[in-house]
């Protein structure tokens, strides 16, 4: 993938608003400027209710969107991956999750080494800066 080529997919933020005591919804106000930097005017919905996102998930891959972006803590990043997944199989194996954390505890980003900038994170979602990792399904 070449440098910037998140700023030519079809890109979706999935924001949880309530992620981390309120910190989701103030944190999509301070991030959009940067967003709009790399991605356009950013197509996106809040959640609304535990599980909406990833109906949320499936309904735009489903739509052809390439990346889902998870705005939200780590309980957001859960459900915005579960929703790559319908019936145990993928909507679209193709498809990249980004991950800006606005939650409490950020195991998932601290895991993946994501730097503390705003910025520099919104940086590396436009950048080629794609990572594999394993995913478990436990029941």
């Amino acid at each position: 993938m070449k440098k910037n080529a998140a700023k030519k997919l079809k890109t979706f933020f999935i924001v949880n608003p309530v992620s981390g005591g309120g910190r989701g919804e103030k944190l999509w106000k301070q991030v959009r400027p940067e967003i709009k930097k790399y991605f356009g005017d950013p197509d996106f919905e809040f959640t609304n209710s535990q599980g909406h996102g990833i109906v949320l998930a499936t309904e735009v891959l489903k739509q052809g969107y390439e990346m889902i972006v998870a705005v939200g803590g780590d309980g957001t990043a859960n459900e915005v991956v579960n929703g790559f997944f319908e019936e145990g199989e993928s909507v679209n194996e193709q498809a990249i999750l980004g991950i800006l954390p606005a939650g409490t505890g950020g195991d998932y980003p601290r895991t993946l080494k994501m730097p503390d900038v705003l910025e520099e994170r919104v940086k590396r979602l436009a950048s080629s800066s794609i990572r594999m990792v394993d995913l478990g399904h436990v029941r």
